[in-house]
């Protein structure tokens, strides 16, 4: 008999080599241990389409929280978030000028995202950018 295996795709966030560099310097000169803390990558209801991405130092981890590691820093992310409501997911910066500059977060697959990039529907929403007075789901 045949073995016949499914793979699961499994959602994940990567760190520029920019942000990491940008994450450094602020730890520096904040004097912030980057083996004590770690950088939260996440998402909150709001915005035009549904979410906005948020991005935080913490020293807290929790036991749903997933460990992306890159550069010395240890990134966290809420697996509940990550496969339900953000999917694969890229941290950049840019600077390319002074009024467009900051941390940028690119999805890696479905999904869509507003214009300007601070909003995003949720994963396997039909629902177009910009809905509004709807019920989202609970965390």
């Amino acid at each position: 008999m045949r073995e016949i295996k499914e793979e699961v795709y499994q959602h994940h966030i990567q760190v520029t080599d920019k942000a990491i560099s940008v994450f450094k310097d602020s730890f520096t000169a904040e004097n912030i241990d980057p083996t004590e803390t770690y950088v939260r990558v996440g998402a909150k209801p709001g915005g035009c389409s549904g979410w906005t991405f948020l991005i935080e130092t913490t020293d807290k981890k929790e036991s749903k929280d997933a460990i992306y590691s890159y550069g010395g820093i240890d990134f966290i992310i809420d697996n509940v978030q990550l496969h339900t409501i953000i999917g694969s997911l890229e941290v950049d910066y840019k600077d390319d000028n002074l009024v467009e500059q900051g941390f940028v977060f690119k999805r890696l697959g479905s999904g869509q995202m507003c214009g300007c990039g601070e909003s995003f529907t949720p994963l396997g929403s039909n629902k177009p950018l910009g809905w509004a007075n709807t019920s989202l789901p609970e965390l």
